[in-house]
């Protein structure tokens, strides 16, 4: 799992190394096409979220979790690392940080649709794996329903009926 972490790590640092290329590619062309300066907020973002990288390498989750939970916006470029760093907490059993983070994301209302879903999907999972049957029954419930992914919400109610023994409902 050590191993695991690691790759998990790499892959947030570069994840948030190609968001900095890209943010200075926008910028260079917003610069480049207007006599307007860049908005120091996003320099200011976009250091913040590197400060929460910087502190998730360093194995300081609490800090980076605190970091990352500030950052008022949750946009295009950061979801999926948001999404990972979620991932991480539920596979290293920190499952309270990954409902947090899950539940933040939930939390945003500019997301698209299956974006929203994909968080409900992961916050559930966090729920499961928290033992918190009734609520992760809940939202694979409405996922089963309304999602994109009924199947996968329906295996999980199987496994989540399975566990407390509820055979009809199985």
């Amino acid at each position: 799992t050590l191993r695991r972490r690691r790759q998990l790590q790499v892959q947030l640092l570069v994840r948030a190394k190609s968001m900095r290329s890209a943010t200075e590619r926008r910028e260079s062309r917003h610069q480049h096409h207007s006599c307007t300066p860049v908005l120091p907020r996003r320099h200011a973002r976009r250091a913040r979220y590197l400060e929460g990288v910087r502190y998730l390498l360093d194995d300081k989750p609490d800090r980076a979790l605190e970091v990352f939970l500030s950052l008022s916006e949750i946009d295009d470029e950061t979801v999926d690392t948001h999404f990972a760093l979620g991932s991480l907490y539920r596979r290293r059993g920190e499952v309270e940080r990954a409902i947090r983070v899950h539940q933040h994301i939930v939390d945003r209302t500019s997301l698209s649709p299956g974006t929203r879903d994909a968080a409900l999907t992961e916050l559930a999972r966090d729920y499961f794996r928290a033992g918190l049957y009734d609520r992760a029954e809940e939202l694979f419930l409405s996922l089963a329903g309304s999602g994109r992914e009924p199947a996968l919400a329906l295996s999980h109610l199987v496994r989540i009926y399975e566990i407390q023994r509820e055979w009809q409902q199985a």
